[in-house]
């Protein structure tokens, strides 16, 4: 089962190959994928066509177009529903305290320093390692507290490579 908000109103939907349920009532439900992000889909007699324009993961939201008109569209796995019911929210519970070095390698390049606020996604260090580039990038929005390490320096896999406020 998925829980999709759309325009407001939150729904719980849940299907197979042949058959939707929508807040528990069936719905007939015909479909065919016209190509990677385009399906045009018959419910109840009614024709749509979906197109896929983005899929971010990390906010559960989708961006379809929906017989050319374009909408955004949240969900919820019911894994997440789950863990929300017994009070648990896993994106309130992501605190990052340290980035620690993936892999063992040598910082090649050192592209904050303390103090410094980042955005999550923002490259921070460039690792070398087996002869490739990695770029370290920051796992959370934040302020740097200590970049420990210097260019050049050889580190070790699981070594801290920046801390956070």
């Amino acid at each position: 089962m998925t829980v999709v908000t759309l325009a407001g109103t939150t729904h719980e939907v849940l299907q197979d190959v042949h058959q939707i349920w929508v807040d528990g009532q069936p719905s007939a439900l015909n479909w065919v994928r016209k190509d990677n992000y385009t399906w045009q889909a018959e419910v109840n007699g009614k024709t749509w066509e979906l197109v896929l324009r983005k899929h971010d993961p990390e906010k559960s939201l989708v961006y379809l177009s929906l017989n050319g008109k374009t909408l955004a569209a949240g969900y919820e796995t019911l894994g997440q529903r789950l863990l929300k019911t017994i009070g648990i929210d896993p994106a309130a519970s992501q605190v990052v305290k340290e980035l620690k070095a993936p892999m063992p390698g040598l910082i090649k390049e050192i592209l904050v320093q303390p103090g410094q606020a980042v955005e999550k996604g923002e490259p921070l260090i460039i690792l070398e390692a087996m002869k490739m580039e990695n770029v370290i990038k920051s796992p959370t929005q934040g302020t740097l507290a200590a970049v420990p390490v210097s260019q050049g320096q050889a580190v070790e896999k699981n070594q801290v490579l920046v801390s956070f406020s």
